[in-house]
């Protein structure tokens, strides 16, 4: 959160002068919704979305005005396919991804690129308490990223093996998602909420 406030205090003469724009900012708490506060779900909503979209409006316009510019959204598989007890992530991570299609459509007169990366789970603190074995290395992602921004691709999945995932998903929502719990539970289930311990929020916003 320190760069974004350092972004805020940037002159409107820094802030045309950037031709590329990465954003992600993110946590979540790792609870169910009907578990969270409205102070967690704010606060989650505020860090997820509209802190990326708060830096896509200062930074877009200088972008529009050179007709030139690249605005890469880091965000998720889970704004995607649903994954249990983090609603208010899935649905902030949906809403990023779906506001790089809006601004794709709003300015496809204009040679600015907007690409959404989403990542399955990467082995950051973000998720320590998990399996090794769920998440990426970062450097994986990181490789996987830049290939698909320097071709200005609209999206980006990481890795490449869950775009067939995204495609069941999208074709038989429900025969998936129940595909999906069955064999959760008999993997013995992840149970997110209960080991997930990194950037765990709930203990420092009530």
């Amino acid at each position: 959160m320190n760069k974004f406030r350092s972004c805020m205090m940037m002159s409107k003469q820094q802030v045309m002068k950037f031709r590329t724009l990465s954003t992600m900012l993110e946590l979540h708490f790792g609870m169910s919704l009907t578990s969270m506060s409205l102070t967690q779900i704010q606060h989650s909503l505020t860090v997820n979305i509209v802190s990326n979209l708060w830096l896509i409006k200062l930074f877009l316009p200088g972008m529009l005005a050179r007709n030139h510019g690249h605005v890469i959204n880091i965000a998720s598989l889970a704004g995607i396919i649903p994954l249990a007890k983090i609603t208010d992530y899935c649905a902030a991570k949906a809403g990023s991804i779906h506001s790089m299609n809006q601004l794709r459509t709003q300015h496809c007169n204009s040679n600015v690129v907007f690409t959404a990366v989403c990542p399955w789970f990467v082995r950051t603190k973000m998720i320590d308490g998990l399996p090794d074995s769920i998440g990426m290395p970062v450097e994986n992602l990181i490789t996987a990223a830049v290939a698909g921004i320097q071709e200005n691709r609209e999206t980006v999945i990481v890795p490449n093996s869950m775009r067939i995932l995204r495609f069941i998903h999208a074709t038989f929502p429900t025969y998936f998602l129940r595909r999906i719990s069955k064999a959760a539970r008999e993997a013995g289930d992840i149970k997110l909420g209960e080991n997930f311990v990194g950037q765990r929020m709930n203990e420092r916003v009530k």
